[in-house]
C-alpha cells in the first residue's frame, strides 16, 4: 500500500511531460467583402477568458484545457463556431456573415443610457487630445493603395489600353465577389515617407523616401482619384465634421452629435494596455451624412482609441455604394492622440457609361510619432 500511495507522484513528471497545448492562429474577415475585422471576440467553448483580433483581423489563442470548439462573436455579425483539433497547433481563416439591417438596429429602453456619459466625456475632452491642436509633429509613414475595377463596360474592355488584359476579360467570371461583381485588380502602390505638420500655417508636408507601384488603366478612372485627393490621410473624428468626397459628415463626437446618433454600450475590454468601452453607433435617420459602426473609448482619458465605421448607400453620396473607415489611435507625450493606423475602403459605382466602377482601399501605418511643442 505504501508503494501504491506514492505511485501518482512517481508518474507526475510523465503526466506533465505528455500535457499538450491547443493553439489556434488565424484571421477573421468579412465573408462578403473579405476585409479584416478588428477586435472580434474569440474564445474556446467551456474555457474562461479569450482574446480579440488585432487591427488586421489576426489572433492567437492558447489553452491547456483541450478544448474542441472555437467561438467567435462580433456585433452586427452572426455568431460563428468551428471544431478544432485538441492538443495541436492549427491555422484557420474565419469568415463572418453580416446580419441584416433589421437585426442591427439598436434597442433603446427607458432610463439613463450609460453610453451617453462616456460619449459626453469624450466630447468634452476632445480638444485637449485633438492632434490638430498640436503645434507641430512628424512621423514615419507607410501607405498602400489597392484598386480593383468592377462592372467593366464593353467599351472599356475593347480600349487599347486594356489590350494586355484581354485574356483576363475572357475569364473574368473567375474573379467575382459574393455580390456578383466582376473584380479586376488594376493598381497597387506602396510608399514610405516622412510627414511634417505645423499648426501655425495649418499645413502638412509629406516627403517621399521610397515608393513602388504596378498597374494599368487607372488613368481611365483618374476622375475618381481626383475626387479623393490627399485628404485620406487625415480623417479626424475629434473634429465636428469630417470632409469626405467634398461632403461634410457629422462626427460621432461632434458638439451636436446627439441629435444625429444613438449610442449603445456593449462591453469593455483592453486594447494595447488601455481599458476601453465598446459602443455601438447608429444613425437616427439613415439618410443623414454620418456613420454607423463601433467606437472604442478609453476609460481614463475618454480618448477615442479605435473606430470601425461605415457610410452606407442610404446616405446618398453620388456614385458611392459604400465607405468603410477603420482607425486606431495612440497617445503622445503631449497628451494628444495621433492616428497610428487607418484603413479606408471606397466602393464606387460606374461613373460613366463606357467606364467602370472601382473598389479602392487605402491603408496607412505610422509606427512612431514625434511631437514637438513650441
Amino acid at each position: 500500500m505504501k508503494y501504491l500511495a506514492s505511485l501518482p507522484f512517481l508518474l507526475l513528471p510523465f503526466l506533465l511531460l505528455g500535457q499538450t497545448e491547443t493553439i489556434v492562429i488565424g484571421k477573421v474577415q468579412d465573408k462578403k467583402t473579405k476585409e479584416a475585422l478588428p477586435y472580434v471576440s474569440i474564445g474556446f467553448k467551456g474555457v474562461s477568458g479569450g482574446t480579440t483580433s488585432d487591427f488586421e483581423g489576426r489572433f492567437k489563442l492558447i489553452s491547456k484545457n483541450n478544448p474542441d470548439t472555437l467561438m467567435i462573436t462580433y456585433v452586427g455579425y452572426y455568431p460563428f463556431k468551428v471544431r478544432i483539433k485538441r492538443g495541436q497547433t492549427q491555422q484557420i481563416l474565419v469568415e463572418l456573415s453580416e446580419q441584416t439591417t433589421e437585426m442591427r438596429e439598436a434597442v433603446i429602453t427607458p432610463g439613463i443610457n450609460p453610453a451617453l456619459r462616456i460619449v459626453d466625456a469624450a466630447r468634452r475632452g476632445k480638444k485637449k487630445i485633438n492632434q490638430d491642436e498640436i503645434e507641430s509633429y512628424q512621423y514615419d509613414s507607410y501607405s498602400k493603395v489597392d484598386i480593383s475595377l468592377t462592372n467593366i463596360s464593353d467599351e472599356m474592355k475593347n480600349n487599347k489600353m486594356f489590350k494586355p488584359l484581354s485574356t483576363l476579360f475572357d475569364t473574368i467570371h473567375q474573379m467575382k465577389n459574393d455580390e456578383g461583381k466582376h473584380i479586376l485588380p488594376a493598381f497597387v502602390s506602396e510608399t514610405f515617407s516622412k510627414y511634417y505638420y505645423l499648426k501655425s500655417i495649418n499645413k502638412g508636408k509629406e516627403v517621399i523616401e521610397g515608393s513602388k507601384y504596378s498597374g494599368i488603366g487607372i488613368e481611365a478612372n483618374s476622375y475618381l482619384m481626383d475626387l479623393m485627393g490627399g485628404q485620406l490621410h487625415h480623417y479626424n473624428l475629434n473634429n465636428n465634421f469630417i470632409r469626405i468626397l467634398n461632403k461634410d459628415f457629422i462626427s460621432p463626437l461632434a458638439d451636436v452629435a446627439h441629435y444625429y446618433y444613438v449610442y449603445t454600450l456593449l462591453d469593455s475590454l483592453e486594447i494595447e494596455g488601455n481599458k476601453c468601452y465598446k459602443i455601438q453607433l447608429n444613425l437616427k435617420r439613415k439618410q443623414d451624412l454620418g456613420f454607423e459602426g463601433l467606437l472604442w473609448i478609453t476609460d481614463s482619458t475618454f480618448a477615442l482609441k479605435q473606430v470601425d465605421l461605415i457610410v452606407s448607400k442610404e446616405a446618398n453620396v453620388n456614385f458611392v455604394q459604400r465607405i468603410k473607415i477603420q482607425q486606431q489611435m495612440q497617445p503622445t507625450k503631449s497628451g494628444a492622440w495621433i492616428t497610428s493606423k487607418s484603413r479606408i475602403i471606397f466602393d464606387f459605382e460606374r461613373l460613366q457609361k463606357n467606364g467602370s466602377g472601382m473598389v479602392a482601399g487605402f491603408y496607412n501605418a505610422n509606427p512612431k510619432a514625434w511631437v514637438t511643442l513650441n
